[in-house]
């Protein structure tokens, strides 16, 4: 009995590798590790966000997880940035607007609140409330910046999977993810990574017909 179970473990140990390298996403890993090997880092930036740059001598695919889903990122993502050009944009006009109400008082304490300079006291109230819109300034621009890099960065991974670059915004569905386990064995030692892949389930707003779209590696973490 204790034979026949090792067997059978093994057998279905066998059996989960071969569906892993033969699925999809087990294709896109293979193809990942022979192009790193064959140091082709164009085919590798084809479909992947990032390098593999551990010594690597042969690989083998353990296992793929099951798919998880959200909705796709990319409309809430534009809208962020959306309302973040738009609180810089009110913070400039409601600057203006006070620097309109006190032109004289804005003119004297500008160069004092940029240069930390003393401020008389009748004018503190001026200066506080000025610098108050030059932290907010500095502040909601950072904040544009950071979404427009989220923005991009998702954008770009979307037209990678579609090929959809220019209608990637027009795009709804689920990102689908999985994580596949790897063994690499580095001619010194064997390795243990996780992989992330992505991909996108989506059509154009109001279609049915879903959009072809490819796996990607995210992310390799070790293990």
């Amino acid at each position: 009995m204790k034979k026949s179970y090792v067997g059978f473990a093994a057998a279905a140990a066998l059996a989960a590798s071969t569906i892993a390298c033969g699925s999809q996403e087990g294709h896109v890993i293979e193809s990942f590790f022979r192009a790193t090997l064959a140091k082709d880092s164009q085919t590798v930036s084809s479909f992947a966000v990032v390098q593999f740059d551990e010594p690597l001598k042969s690989w083998k695919v353990k296992s793929i997880g099951e798919e998880q889903r959200v909705p796709t990122p990319l409309g809430d993502l534009a809208a962020a940035h959306n309302a973040a050009e738009e609180a810089a944009a009110q913070n400039k006009r409601d600057q203006g607007a006070y620097f309109n109400a006190h032109p004289l008082e804005v003119d004297t304490v500008k160069s004092m609140v940029e240069n930390g300079a003393a401020v008389p006291a009748k004018l503190q109230e001026t200066a506080a409330a000025w610098k108050k819109f030059m932290d907010a300034d500095n502040e909601l621009k950072g904040k544009v910046s950071e979404t427009q890099g989220a923005y991009d960065r998702e954008k770009r991974l979307v037209t990678m999977s579609t090929g959809k670059g220019p209608d990637a915004d027009s795009l709804v569905g689920d990102l689908v993810t999985k994580t596949a386990i790897v063994e690499v064995d580095t001619g010194v030692e064997v390795k243990t990574y996780a992989i992330q892949l992505r991909k996108y389930d989506v059509a154009p707003t109001g279609q049915a017909t879903k959009v072809m779209s490819r796996w990607l590696i995210q992310s390799i973490t070790p293990q």
